[in-house]
């Protein structure tokens, strides 16, 4: 961390602190404005205690007399979502502190006090300016990091990331994803051919991480017992694969979309435009493409639970100012990154006891992407203009006419090879916020691997994760160890 004031925290990357005065109150704490390093706190009368990880809050709740129950709303927005979005915790009496917030404590409770500043867009300014900040940012890392593996799937972002640290004297060695040869006979090579592109166009080595049945147990089963929340993107998991094969850095262009424009504001412009009359929030809610519309059928409150959810990102949009391609920009920057993304990236470089940065969403670099007029970054359906418009002449054509398809991997042989134990979703049973009749579906036969992998797996991880909490706090080796 950094030595000073809460709002020297808010002024860096990969931040968080508390400030404790002498007369004990108010304590402030918070996290980097743009949300990297997740905060988590939870306040008793007389007491509190902030950590970044999940397992430690809950065991000192737990500790002083309190057993967390599970959080209805959290579980909903899960399932809308794909992830428990940051404010919220998947356990009542336990917060994940927001991003761009100051937080303060007066001995019984705690106030959050945003402190969000929007960037005015400056017509003068062109996207060379973005350049010069991402330049700037690859170079103070590659000066401070001399050994930096670059996670490349083969995508613009994460291409554009290993271009530029393999420029100009700088080397970084490739590391991506395969699924273990017997995975490969059957569901071929995956990204591998466009990083093995990007390697040979950067003349550097492509390491890779091999993921078969046996890695994603254990990386499964890692992420769901030390993240600070359930999440259904099986990106993560990935991440936790790459963390197991880095050498001691690495960096990414994981959160691009936010920043440079991504499928969300594809579907939600789209939607917009032709159903003007339909609430924004619920427009946002579908453009996550999870299981919101199926939450009748997963939840027993699963309709009011619904309009829970959209009544939520209704009320999150007002928060940012400007039209609606800005308001999506500030969104998914804020809101997708700080909750979701970064934590990705996160938890499993402190669970191999690494470093992960991501160049791409540094703060000077959101600072000039934000500075540029929208048109400059998307017009639909067209997002990355400027990461294409710099780059393209410098990267292989494969690469940047490549459409996005995001990490794909095999879940369907991953669900197969989990034990037959896991399909009774018994924790999940015990939160009584289920139907049974859904429930059962996983045992009946009709919801299969073949037929709902993604629900399954939504289902399956959300159920260990609840189960592995309650364990946690019997295993001090795990919940006390530090990077």
């Amino acid at each position: 961390g950094v030595q000073g004031t809460i709002q020297s925290v808010l002024d860096s990357d990969f931040c968080i602190g508390v400030e404790i005065p002498d007369s004990l109150v108010p304590v402030r704490f918070t996290r980097d404005y743009l949300g990297k390093i997740p905060l988590l706190y939870a306040a008793l009368p007389g007491r509190l205690f902030v950590s970044d990880e999940l397992n430690e809050v809950f065991s000192w709740l737990v500790e002083h007399g309190v057993l967390p129950p599970v959080s209805e709303t959290a579980v909903a927005m899960y399932f809308v979502a794909g992830y428990v979005p940051q404010g919220m915790c998947l356990y009542d009496g336990i917060q994940v502190c927001r991003n761009a917030t100051i937080y303060e404590w007066d001995g019984q409770t705690v106030l959050p006090k945003r402190v969000f500043s929007p960037i005015s867009p400056d017509s003068t300014i062109e996207i060379d300016a973005v350049g010069r900040a991402v330049e700037t940012e690859v170079t103070f890392l590659a000066s401070q990091y001399p050994m930096l593996d670059t996670w490349c799937s083969g995508g613009i972002d994460s291409s554009t990331i290993a271009m530029l640290h393999n420029t100009k004297g700088r080397t970084s060695e490739l590391l991506t994803l395969s699924y273990g040869q017997s995975l490969i006979d059957d569901y071929g090579e995956g990204e591998i051919p466009h990083a093995r592109t990007m390697a040979q166009a950067c003349e550097m080595p492509l390491r890779t991480v091999e993921m078969d049945e046996d890695l994603f147990n254990d990386v499964h089963a890692s992420f769901v017992r030390g993240h600070h929340s359930p999440a259904i993107d099986t990106c993560l998991l990935a991440k936790y694969a790459l963390a197991t094969a880095t050498r001691s850095v690495a960096v990414t262009g994981e959160g691009g979309d936010p920043v440079f424009g991504g499928v969300k504001n594809d579907f939600v412009s789209y939607y917009h435009h032709r159903h003007p009359e339909t609430p924004i929030g619920h427009i946002y809610s579908l453009s996550h493409k999870r299981f919101g519309p199926a939450l009748a059928e997963i939840l027993v409150r699963g309709r009011d639970l619904s309009q829970y959810a959209d009544d939520y990102f209704q009320s999150i949009f007002s928060m940012y100012p400007g039209d609606l391609t800005r308001q999506l920009f500030y969104l998914n920057t804020f809101e997708k990154q700080g909750g979701m993304i970064f934590p990705e990236s996160y938890y499993p470089a402190k669970r191999s006891a690494i470093r992960v940065f991501h160049p791409l969403t540094s703060r000077r670099v959101y600072e000039a992407a934000f500075t540029l007029t929208d048109e400059k970054r998307y017009v639909y359906p067209n997002g990355k203009l400027v990461l294409a418009s710099l780059y393209r002449d410098k990267l292989p054509q494969s690469i940047v006419n490549r459409e996005k398809s995001g990490t794909q991997i095999p879940l369907r042989a991953y669900l197969a090879s989990l034990p037959s134990s896991v399909w009774g979703l018994e924790s999940l049973r015990s939160t009584k916020f289920f139907r049974d009749d859904f429930l059962d579906s996983s045992l009946d036969g009709r919801l299969t691997i073949d037929n709902a992998p993604l629900l399954l797996y939504a289902l399956v991880t959300l159920d260990l994760f609840l189960a592995t909490k309650r364990k946690n706090t019997l295993c001090p080796e795990f919940i006390h160890s530090k990077q």
